[in-house]
């Protein structure tokens, strides 16, 4: 299983256009949680709302690294590192786009 996260701007008349779009498996869903990051709880989301949220993530995973890699999962889907990755890209694009919509599926 794997989240899709996306960013679309409203174009008109309801229509959307992809800004930004990663899947990432769910198989890292409690580190994401571990630093309060609930991807599912952004969904419907400016990205102005959900860059700083992003970035204490980061914060915190770069200030305690070993707290986060406890949550590697068993199964090797996912890693610490990957999970960095996805979150950073996943600021960069939230603060370009930050009357973008994110959407979480």
């Amino acid at each position: 299983m794997s989240f899709d996260v996306s960013i679309h701007k409203r174009v008109r008349h309801g229509v959307t256009c992809t800004r930004w779009d990663r899947n990432v498996t769910y198989n890292l869903s409690s580190m994401f949680e571990e630093g309060g990051l609930a991807l599912r709880d952004y969904d419907g989301a400016p990205g102005c709302a959900v860059a700083p949220v992003l970035a204490e993530w980061l914060r915190q995973a770069a200030d305690d690294p070993e707290r986060f890699e406890a949550h590697n999962p068993e199964n090797g889907w996912g890693d610490f590192a990957g999970c960095v990755d996805f979150v950073r890209d996943f600021l960069v694009n939230a603060e370009r786009f930050p009357e973008g919509i994110v959407l979480v599926s």
